[in-house]
């Protein structure tokens, strides 16, 4: 095994520092700025996978120190463990503030496609069919998000198949799908009405502005319900992992142990 120097040392430990605080707000400015992508999403799932890793460093340099022997590696590994996962925790905070912000500015943005629908109603008596017809009479495009990762608008009208109790009662509204990396229902929804209910819609419903920030899982914001959920999750991790690590450990001293063949 290579020496470690103390150059290295300052390298570990300068990298799980910033590296999660750097990479998840990044990440997450891709996906919010016009020419981003959403693959700035899957930082945040890179940096879940890899809170798994240190949680396994950890448990191994922990074992390593109780059982005597050298210790500048494991301590090195269980420091540069701990500052990683809690660098990832203050990252994904960063994260998530951007993101708010980001959702304000969207819907100060959308002002002016908002005023078009709603003149149109006023004008024709009714709410458009879609947001074609807005084109040129109000509107001489339609104007994207801004945001690479949704880029486009969706627009729904109440027709005659509709209840009267869909979507809160509203004429029309409007949002945009905005799921984080993966399997995700997150919703940006525009009501007319102004009048968002605190839940529904398949999570709990955050006021930005004039419009309202649909989170998936239940809670009163992102921050809140994730800050409660990965504790838990890494927790329960741990928990696992321990067994795996401790048979791993046995193995490889039993291994060091064994004869050689002649």
């Amino acid at each position: 095994m290579k020496p470690l120097t103390l150059s290295m040392a300052r390298a570990w430990l300068l990298g799980c520092t910033l590296g999660p605080v750097a990479l998840l707000p990044f990440g997450e400015y891709l996906a919010l700025e016009p020419w981003g992508g959403r693959l700035g999403h899957w930082c945040g799932w890179f940096a879940l996978g890899s809170i798994s890793a240190a949680l396994c460093f950890m448990v191994w340099a922990v074992f390593k120190l109780v059982r005597g022997g050298p210790h500048v590696r494991p301590v090195l590994v269980l420091t540069c463990s701990v500052l990683f996962i809690a660098s990832t925790f203050v990252g994904f905070r960063l994260a998530f503030s951007y993101r708010r912000v980001a959702f304000l500015q969207l819907a100060e943005r959308s002002r002016p496609l908002i005023d078009a629908i709603k003149g149109y109603e006023v004008r024709h008596g009714r709410a458009s069919a879609d947001l074609s017809e807005l084109v040129p009479e109000f509107l001489p495009t339609i104007p994207a998000t801004g945001m690479a990762a949704y880029p486009e608008y969706k627009y729904w009208r109440r027709t005659d198949k509709d209840g009267e109790t869909e979507w809160d009662g509203n004429p029309w509204i409007l949002y945009l799908h905005t799921p984080l990396a993966g399997p995700n229902f997150d919703m940006f929804l525009y009501f007319p009405l102004q009048n968002y209910p605190k839940t529904g819609y398949g999570g709990s419903l955050e006021r930005l502005g004039d419009w309202a920030y649909v989170h998936e899982q239940p809670g009163t914001a992102a921050t809140t319900s994730t800050s409660a959920a990965l504790p838990h999750a890494l927790h329960r991790l741990l928990v696992d992992l321990l067994p795996v690590v401790a048979a791993l450990d046995e193995d490889s001293e039993a291994i060091a142990v064994r004869p050689q063949e002649p």
